[in-house]
């Protein structure tokens, strides 16, 4: 199977792209609605589970979509007649959780916005509290929030074995995008990074006790980071390519 036989045949998937938070996932969600139609993008609202995603979606709306965006967990193919495959973005998670502090203080419209500004949280404040996600990525892509530590890990590669046709790194946007434009046939377009954090600390500005924190309590991110970061990379690209034409050619999609 040659790579226009392969983008023929996933032109026909239902492409699913959970987003999660402070990813560069809006950056990407403005270069999928640059490369289809309005009417066949559907912008999910914020959803817990899967069923909760799939019950803001129209008999109307199934039979034209092609695409489904939003911040929600894996597992919304479920409750979809036709196949489906995903795409996601993942971070380094020390970065990530340093980044969405000092979003949420930018960012009035956040639910988080008016409790740290009104209760002067420092960053550390913010590590340390309820707020403050952990091992946020692993548990979307694993589409559960219960279960060990190792239960959670498995389920997530798993998800991505059977379902994923790639993900990417926040800090290799480019190179990600490109194997995007090459497997699913996307043209070529120009694209403006969205929602980009600019007063804000870098790593390297942060006390390395604080950073210590922030990897106890993302031990699961890092390790799910680090393992897929160079995965679905062009260096890579004839290995995605071969893992999907077994997919396809094994009616796996």
């Amino acid at each position: 199977m040659n790579l226009s036989e392969i983008q023929q045949r996933l032109s026909s998937k239902i492409l699913i792209f959970p987003h999660i938070p402070k990813t560069a996932g809006t950056t990407l969600r403005s270069v999928i609605l640059s490369q289809y139609s309005k009417e066949k993008v559907y912008l999910l609202k914020v959803s817990q589970t899967p069923l909760e995603a799939a019950q803001k979606i129209s008999e109307d709306d199934r039979k034209r979509v092609h695409c489904y965006i939003g911040h929600m967990p894996y597992g919304l193919h479920q409750y979809l007649s036709e196949p489906a495959i995903y795409i996601t973005l993942i971070r380094e998670p020390v970065d990530r959780i340093i980044s969405m502090y000092y979003f949420i203080r930018e960012e009035p419209a956040h639910r988080l916005h008016h409790e740290l500004l009104s209760k002067d949280m420092s960053l550390e404040d913010f590590v340390l509290s309820k707020n403050c996600p952990r091992n946020e990525q692993v548990k979307k892509i694993a589409g559960s929030m219960a279960g060990s530590a190792k239960e959670i890990m498995d389920l997530a590669y798993q998800n991505i074995s059977n379902q994923f046709l790639a993900v990417g790194t926040q800090d290799n946007f480019d190179d990600f995008l490109q194997v995007l434009q090459n497997i699913l046939g996307w043209k070529n377009k120009s694209y403006t990074k969205q929602k980009v954090t600019q007063n804000r600390k870098n790593k390297g500005e942060v006390s390395p006790e604080l950073i210590e924190i922030i990897k106890e309590r993302n031990g699961m991110d890092i390790a799910f980071y680090n393992n897929l970061k160079n995965k679905f990379t062009l260096k890579n690209f004839d290995d995605i390519v071969s893992r999907t034409t077994n997919k396809l050619m094994n009616n796996e999609w």
